[in-house]
């Protein structure tokens, strides 16, 4: 199938995402000055974004190809649950099914895009389990 053709598909479809869906945050600030005790970024953070991460970053890439949504899954009920909950609603094409449980955690990967002095950009990613 060509490009085309794969794009006006799946700009008719409707899809159904099942999956983890996690939370993405990024912390975005600048580098004034390095750590005297090892060669670390010292970051002073500007503010905070989130989007949805795991299946519910490929639900929002759908949308943005034209496809209507149905994000499907399970997650925990930490504090990044509740910033997830908010995220489907604030994407149009998403119809959210993400259904709370006592014993998951939501996984969630801390990006911080940095100006240096050095560089114009560095980026430098933490992963974490659950909050």
């Amino acid at each position: 199938m060509r490009m085309k053709e794969l794009m006006e598909a799946i700009s008719s479809r409707n899809i159904m995402v099942v999956g983890d869906v996690m939370l993405d945050e990024y912390l975005w600030g600048n580098v004034h000055r390095m750590s005297p005790e090892a060669p670390v970024p010292i970051v002073s953070v500007d503010h905070q974004t989130h989007a949805l991460g795991g299946a519910g970053n490929v639900a929002t890439n759908l949308t943005t190809l034209g496809s209507h949504v149905w994000l499907a899954g399970a997650m925990g009920t930490d504090s990044a649950a509740l910033k997830i909950a908010e995220l489907p609603t604030q994407t149009p094409g998403i119809s959210s099914y993400i259904y709370p449980c006592q014993t998951l955690f939501v996984g969630c990967k801390s990006t911080w895009p940095v100006c240096t002095p050095a560089y114009s950009r560095t980026t430098l990613k933490v992963c974490s389990p659950g909050n």
